[in-house]
């Protein structure tokens, strides 16, 4: 949704358009356990857009397919999570 504002720095009767912003929140958790002297274990959990938020793509503009104006896509990837586990000796 553009929102058109005038800001008072710029040129008498400029308007600058902003959209909103992006939501996207990438988090990580992780533990080390110590299994003994020089050993260690390491868990580790990722999430990537972590409460899936949506960014929605630029409305059609093509004027023979019928979907003229349409929003059919997005420009963010959908939630992510990744599991792993790490040795050290």
């Amino acid at each position: 949704m553009a929102i058109w504002r005038q800001y008072s720095g710029n040129a008498r009767g400029t308007l600058q358009s902003t959209r909103d912003g992006i939501r996207n929140l990438d988090t990580s958790l992780s533990k080390e356990f110590k299994i003994h002297e020089g050993h260690l274990l390491q868990v580790r959990a990722e999430v990537f857009n972590a409460f899936n938020h949506q960014r929605f793509g630029f409305p059609d503009v093509g004027s023979g397919d019928g979907a003229l104006g349409q929003v059919t896509g997005t420009t963010n990837n959908y939630r992510r999570m990744q599991f792993g586990a790490r040795y050290q000796f």
